[in-house]
């Protein structure tokens, strides 16, 4: 990360308080700012107090009370270029594997080791900060094989 640029911030959204907590140690320790929400109502309120500030959201897709849909798609409608990983033990449905793609985020199943959740978010977030080298919306959604999709 640059050494004079503020860290980026990372929404963590998890109904697992282990996991959660894990997580925001793992990203704390890289250097990253870290919010952290336990369920969708939760997750809007932090994202809309914290809105120009979030600059990537990791997102169980099993969320209560609202389910992944909708706390995704509230938070992309303010934020085209927010960096959204979703995670799950399990390949999402297919309404959310398209809502990934429609959103050009990316999937990242569980269980997952901190170097592979680190090393995609600081590829995405380079993307995002030189979009000429970012790929084509239509690719496969990352971390699910093809025929998945």
């Amino acid at each position: 990360m640059p050494g004079d640029a503020a860290p980026p911030t990372i929404l963590v959204v998890d109904d697992e308080p282990p996991l959660l907590r894990l997580v925001g140690r793992v990203l704390k320790r890289q250097g990253f700012t870290v919010l952290s929400a336990a369920n969708g109502d939760e997750a809007i309120n932090l994202f809309d107090k914290h809105l120009d500030s979030i600059d990537a959201v990791l997102l169980d897709v099993v969320i209560p009370p609202n389910g992944v849909a909708e706390v995704m798609d509230h938070m992309t409608a303010a934020r085209a270029d927010l960096v959204v990983v979703l995670s799950s033990g399990d390949v999402p449905a297919p309404d959310v594997v398209e809502r990934i793609k429609r959103h050009g985020g990316v999937f990242l199943r569980k269980p997952f080791l901190p170097k592979a959740l680190l090393e995609l978010l600081e590829t995405r977030l380079e993307s995002r900060r030189n979009p000429e080298r970012t790929g084509a919306s239509d690719e496969p959604v990352p971390g699910l094989e093809e025929e998945e999709l």
